[in-house]
């Protein structure tokens, strides 16, 4: 039905919307990895040509905590950096170019933390990303059907194998961006490329701190998403510039902006034990899913728990139990992003099957 808008360049994407006395921002984002946040001095890039405002999490209206099953996101890093790359200065400027060239005039102060790297170091607990998950674990889901070590046990043929998966970036062809402003009666308007506005505008007014009656959010055509518009990772930045300049604000990521400070797909190391009898009848299998959802949960409650649920594949066996678990690092967020944590299980249950048939 948007075929024609499409093919004549009619239809306006996020990056192509304009406003009378438009600002734009940029993002000041961390070179760290995992440090706390000791101080941000922005007073040189405040008096720098263009620059309108420069924002931080001290400029949170309301509640400074948003995310898909946990609220373990602030909008600006708040006290602590948690992945490289994560935005800890808004810059709003007359230009972009000014806004960018503003980022000589910010200086941050940190205080390196311990980094975990990886799944295994966040199971040692090389360091504590959220202090409401000392374990660093986001969530675990256990599938479970009758008994696998009886499986096993009446097994003529036992495989054992380990799997593991990368981090996978959604690369779709229209980068992160939107437009804010403000309608005469007070309402604020987000418009931007997103893919779960009901819910984000929810988000949105408690962290603006207005009711959700003088808050509007408008999808604008998706140039590609794949799961990974799902998160609310800019659209708070936005309104609160607009709210602090009372201009239209504009933010649209660059391909670095990103792939840096997007989810990815969840990488994932998988163990799998499979029993079969000699005519090829599946008696148990037994996995053990282990996620690596970054430094926050994004979607990874819901991805880890789909994996177990999908973990043993489209067939029938009595002997099943599937653990899949998700962890806290510090490397980017995952997130959703097609299939939803079924392609990783997916790799191994039919790599297995492969194995098994050979």
């Amino acid at each position: 039905v948007d075929a024609r808008g499409k093919m004549t360049g009619a239809l306006e994407y996020a990056a192509d919307m304009e406003m009378p006395r438009m600002l734009h921002i940029h993002l000041v984002r961390s070179k760290e990895v995992h440090a706390e946040i000791l101080k941000i001095d922005y007073e040189k890039a405040l008096e720098m040509p263009g620059v309108e405002t420069v924002i931080t999490s001290e400029d949170v209206p309301g509640e400074d905590r948003f995310g898909v099953y946990y609220h373990d996101q602030p909008v600006l890093a708040k006290g602590k950096i948690r992945f490289y790359g994560e935005p800890v200065v808004a810059i709003v400027a007359e230009t972009l170019e000014d806004a960018e060239e503003a980022e000589k005039g910010v200086e941050i102060t940190y205080k390196k933390l311990p980094v975990v790297s990886n799944i295994q170091e966040a199971i040692e607990c090389k360091a504590v990303l959220h202090e409401d998950h000392p374990d660093n674990i986001v969530s675990t889901t256990c599938v479970q059907k009758g008994n696998v070590e009886e499986g096993f046990k009446s097994s003529e043929i036992i495989i054992e194998k380990d799997f593991s998966t990368q981090a996978v970036d959604h690369a779709y062809l229209e980068t992160e961006a939107g437009i804010s402003y403000c309608d005469p009666d007070g309402t604020i308007v987000v418009k931007s490329c997103d893919q779960d506005i009901t819910h984000h505008r929810v988000l949105l007014a408690k962290i603006l701190g207005m009711p959700i009656n003088k808050v509007r959010v408008i999808m604008s055509p998706v140039g590609g998403g794949f799961g990974g518009k799902e998160d609310m990772i800019y659209q708070a930045i936005l309104a609160i510039a607009t709210l602090k300049t009372n201009q239209p604000v504009k933010l649209v990521f660059s391909r670095e902006d990103s792939m840096i400070g997007s989810c990815k797909r969840h990488p994932v190391t998988m163990h799998y034990k499979i029993g079969l009898k000699s005519d090829g009848k599946i008696q148990a299998v037994k996995a053990e899913i282990r996620s690596d959802g970054g430094a926050y949960c994004f979607s990874t409650k819901g991805t880890v728990a789909k994996s177990a649920i999908c973990g043993a594949g489209p067939y029938q066996i009595e002997n099943v139990k599937v653990t899949a678990t998700g962890y806290y690092t510090n490397n980017t967020p995952s997130g959703a992003m097609r299939t939803f944590g079924v392609l990783q299980p997916t790799f191994a249950i039919e790599s297995l099957m492969d194995i098994c048939s050979e």
